[in-house]
């Protein structure tokens, strides 16, 4: 999401401190955050449905997911872009990535439901560890490994809003 666009950003959720399935209607042209950065005292596993309802016709929305995971549960995100019939002329993208900085996992789901043929509607999902040269550079510098990787986690951030 590049910074002009984070003007017309209408939620933006911490992946913690939402309910366990959360609904997240678009009446108009507004983007989604949804951002959860999983410390290493995490205890439990997080698991989470989140449901993106289009209410108006003609609507564009960006749903960006960014997830940062240190600790060593497992995240589950399941999200899920719907158009109910009569809805149409709707653009939309979901962007899913999640950065493994620990030994947990994470697994994305994401997913469509279109009951309309005027819809233009993607889905992409990334999941990937740090890259190790990335750590050894930085500690090389004279940062120790909890530093290199914060920096590493406020890099993939970045620009998100």
């Amino acid at each position: 999401m590049k910074e002009k666009d984070i003007k017309k950003l209408s939620k933006k959720l911490d992946l913690l401190k939402i309910d366990l399935e959360h609904d997240i209607n678009i009446g108009s042209s507004h983007d989604v955050l949804i951002y959860g950065d999983i410390s290493t005292e995490q205890k439990d596993d997080i698991l989470s449905r989140i449901n993106i309802r289009f209410s108006e016709t003609s609507s564009t929305s960006d749903v960006t997911v960014r997830i940062v995971n240190r600790s060593n549960v497992i995240v589950e995100l399941f999200v899920c872009v719907i158009t109910a019939s009569g809805i149409k002329n709707i653009t939309s993208t979901l962007d899913m990535r999640g950065l493994i900085l620990g030994r947990g996992q994470i697994n994305f789901t994401p997913a469509l439901e279109i009951d309309e043929m005027d819809v233009s509607v993607d889905h992409r999902s990334t999941i990937g560890t740090y890259d190790l040269s990335q750590v050894e550079y930085l500690r090389s510098r004279g940062l120790s490994k909890e530093q290199s990787l914060d920096i590493i986690a406020k890099g993939f951030f970045e620009g998100i809003g």
